[in-house]
């Protein structure tokens, strides 16, 4: 027999039953609002996303994925129920092994993989791939995923090197010109120099040769009776003297047969010619 139970112990019983229904059902709300929260995100998040069962088997795809990689050329059940690694795309990728180690509980994290052909037919495209395990109470029941379309991106930093190496060859051509006209310059700069130093010399030997000349115009003061010429400060020199420093002028001494006749006549033979 069942023990009997007093009205006030059915009475506790059941408000205990409520509350714990009242908790129960607040549990389950909870976890509807995280469902369609998570929902939203999975159908709305600008990513790519493929979630897998324990064996690999697709059971889910955002529409973004079916947007970016399919380009709207494939639909949802293109994908589930098959087995992720038997994707084409994944096939050709390369990411077969890598795809299973993640189905074997490790985490995985792939920059810039090349896609020769997607879902949609793209071709020569890259993704960002990131795969993850799904674990509850410690057993794996599947994976997720995730791959962001980085080809646009790769595209434009490809541009951004080329336009950096051109611009890198212009400024190296221009310094090259710069380089070259700036020792032109100098090269030019060295001749005009020594063209002035030579004009300068020059000046300088015109302006001697002018003194010079003034010292020797004029009236200059001769003896009347040795020839001897006075300079500016009374002193008296020959005239082959005076001449050669002022003049630049050296004399070679010889004798005029007027004067062989007079000082040598026993040498004089008649003929001045001789």
């Amino acid at each position: 027999m069942h023990p009997k139970i007093t009205p006030g112990e059915l009475r506790q019983r059941i408000k205990e039953l409520e509350k714990e229904n009242l908790d129960l059902k607040n549990e389950v709300e909870v976890l509807r609002e995280a469902a369609e929260k998570y929902q939203t995100i999975f159908e709305t998040v600008p990513t790519s996303i493929q979630v897998v069962d324990k064996n690999g088997i697709i059971v889910e795809v955002n529409p973004y994925h079916l947007r970016q990689m399919g380009r709207g050329k494939t639909t949802k059940q293109d994908y589930l129920n098959q087995h992720i690694l038997d994707r084409p795309s994944i096939v050709r990728a390369g990411l077969i092994e890598k795809y299973r180690r993640v189905l074997a509980g490790e985490k995985m994290e792939e920059w810039e993989v090349h896609f020769p052909v997607t879902s949609g037919g793209v071709k020569d495209a890259y993704s960002n791939i990131r795969g993850a395990p799904i674990i509850r109470d410690g057993e794996i029941i599947g994976a997720i995923f995730i791959s962001e379309d980085v080809t646009q991106l790769k595209q434009d930093h490809e541009e951004l090197i080329r336009h950096r190496e051109k611009l890198e060859e212009l400024v190296a051509a221009r310094t090259q010109d710069l380089q070259e006209a700036y020792l032109q310059l100098r090269e030019e700069n060295a001749e005009r120099r020594k063209a002035e130093e030579e004009k300068e010399k020059i000046i300088v030997q015109l302006q001697e040769a002018l003194a010079r000349v003034k010292t020797l115009s004029g009236l200059l003061p001769i003896c009347a009776s040795c020839k001897k010429i006075r300079d500016d400060d009374g002193y008296w020199y020959q005239v082959e003297v005076y001449i050669r420093d002022h003049a630049e002028v050296e004399f070679s001494h010889s004798i005029c047969p007027e004067c062989v006749k007079k000082l040598y006549p026993e040498f004089y033979s008649g003929s001045e010619k001789q």
